[in-house]
């Protein structure tokens, strides 16, 4: 039961990296989050509940987050989802409230999900009994007067101590260094300070602590548990206030400027486009 349990968390996690264009809000409800911020670079505006429409409406108490159930895991007998079929058995899965995967993709997850109850720290901040799994959290920001929102993978509370909150992350390598350079690339720091906010503005715990437990991807499924030094809290905070303030000025004058606003833009190779050529 225990390692059915992560593979559910991992499953999770895995269907909302993959899966946005299967999730949906209500009309009107916007907020901002750092969700995916990894394929966007950027924050983006989008609908409140987006994240949850399937397990039902957000709470209207958006100053309180709700446990969320959740979901069973569908195994579709398929090689891939590029048959029909394969496509039907997903989209009834869906239907029912589940998670399908393909039979090596669930050999995977379960898998994984034995990796991470074999490792002592991670389990404990994943799977404990006292663990609260994906919470969404909507709050008002009081400087840039937008709403804003997170959805924790995990987060425990052990007696009456800090408030751990806990992110699942599938990496390449869950070697130190990597790893940290990977937090930077897909801008994880904003993410950490992001749901720091998200922990003191709703639960009211500006001592929370934020760790990421990343997994590789291929066997044996190393696993590693970190968390970020203050210096890269403060920039994800600072990069993310200047989000938000882009974020503000833009939907009140409804200008979006992208990359090349006016005129032609000229570009140059990269340097070492030069060294690899004989021609020059």
């Amino acid at each position: 039961m225990r390692e059915l349990h992560l593979a559910r968390v991992l499953a999770g996690a895995a269907r909302r990296r993959v899966e946005p264009a299967q999730r949906r809000g209500r009309e009107g409800d916007v907020g901002v989050d750092v969700e995916g911020a990894g394929e966007h670079r950027r924050l983006v505006a989008h609908h409140a509940d987006a994240t949850t429409a399937d397990m039902g409406e957000a709470d209207d108490d958006v100053g309180r987050p709700r446990r969320l159930e959740l979901e069973e895991l569908a195994v579709v007998d398929a090689r891939d989802w590029r048959t029909n079929k394969a496509r039907d058995a997903a989209g009834a899965a869906r239907a029912e409230g589940k998670v399908p995967l393909l039979t090596a993709e669930h050999e995977q997850v379960q898998a994984m999900a034995k990796a991470i109850s074999e490792h002592p720290l991670a389990s404990a901040l994943l799977c404990h009994g006292d663990v609260e799994p994906e919470q969404s959290m909507f709050w008002p920001d009081p400087v840039f007067g937008i709403w804003r929102r997170a959805r924790l993978d995990a987060a425990r509370q052990p007696g009456s101590g800090r408030l751990i909150i806990t992110d699942y992350k599938t990496v390449a390598s869950a070697e130190p260094g990597k790893f940290a350079k990977a937090v930077y690339d897909y801008r994880y720091h904003m993410q950490a300070a992001w749901y720091l906010d998200a922990a003191a503005a709703c639960l009211g715990e500006h001592d929370a602590a934020f760790l990421f437990v990343a997994q590789e991807k291929a066997a044996p499924y190393l696993t590693g548990v970190y968390g970020l030094d203050q210096d890269s809290l403060d920039l994800g905070r600072a990069m993310n206030e200047r989000a938000m303030e882009r974020y503000r000025d833009c939907t009140e004058s409804g200008i979006w400027p992208g990359y090349q606003p006016e005129g032609v833009g000229y570009l140059s190779l990269p340097p070492w486009a030069y060294t690899r050529e004989d021609y020059l």
